[in-house]
């Protein structure tokens, strides 16, 4: 409808009229999240945080927790957006209560990653590193729990920790976590793959040694200044 007939503020009188008329409260709901989404895609943060409060008055949001969830992720990235960081984890938090009450069985181990790898990034953002190192290491759990040991989904898993690790000053925990996460990506596509994201990895393992023989070298100076 936006491509089609122009302007979103067009577009929002249509479906507030649509509203109106619709019968089927998951139409209607969905009608209005997409342009909460669209406000959000335009930077329009206001307008976008007006319609998700709107959404959030719903009898369906309130009656069902999937509908709550999919206010509170598009609530969480909003706010991101707008460096309210706070805000941001309460509702991502508040997404991720909303999945643990549900059978552990029931919720992809993808879901889970994804959702509290935002966590994580929004805690860091807040300079909570380590509950940010929490959120990432209950990725590690879920993981293990259901087989994922030894798969890429794994390794990227501790990536994460290891950076998180090393904005933490823990240079030697950061690069056992490098390594190992390099480890499990040889083990699943091989000593040179296409990804980037090992040859990050590499980097990663090289700065650490880099900044750690910095460290030992300002110490022994120091010392010897000292002496």
């Amino acid at each position: 409808y936006y491509q089609k007939y122009g302007s979103v503020k067009t577009s929002h009188m249509f479906i507030f009229r649509y509203k109106k008329v619709c019968c089927n409260r998951n139409l209607s709901f969905y009608a209005l999240l997409r342009l909460g989404i669209y406000y959000h895609i335009n930077r329009d943060f206001e307008d976008a945080l007006d319609t998700f409060q709107e959404l959030s008055e719903l009898p369906i949001v309130k009656d069902y927790t999937y509908y709550d969830i999919l206010v509170n992720r598009s609530k969480s990235r909003l706010y991101y957006a707008m460096e309210r960081y706070q805000a941001a984890s309460e509702c991502q938090s508040i997404v991720l209560k909303y999945l643990k009450l549900k059978a552990k069985r029931q919720v992809p181990v993808l879901t889970y990653r994804k959702e509290y790898n935002k966590l994580g990034k929004i805690q860091e953002k807040m300079g909570n590193f380590e509950d940010a190192k929490m959120s990432y290491q209950a990725v590690i759990e879920i993981l293990e729990g259901r087989g994922y040991s030894e798969t890429l989904d794994m390794a990227k898993a501790i990536t994460k920790l290891g950076e998180v690790s090393r904005l933490m000053g823990q240079l030697d925990e950061a690069s056992e976590y490098f390594q190992e996460s390099l480890r499990l990506y040889r083990l699943n596509i091989g000593e040179f793959p296409w990804q980037s994201s090992v040859a990050r990895l590499h980097e990663s393992i090289g700065d650490i040694a880099l900044e750690q023989q910095q460290k030992v070298s300002s110490s022994t100076i120091t010392s010897e200044q000292q002496e």
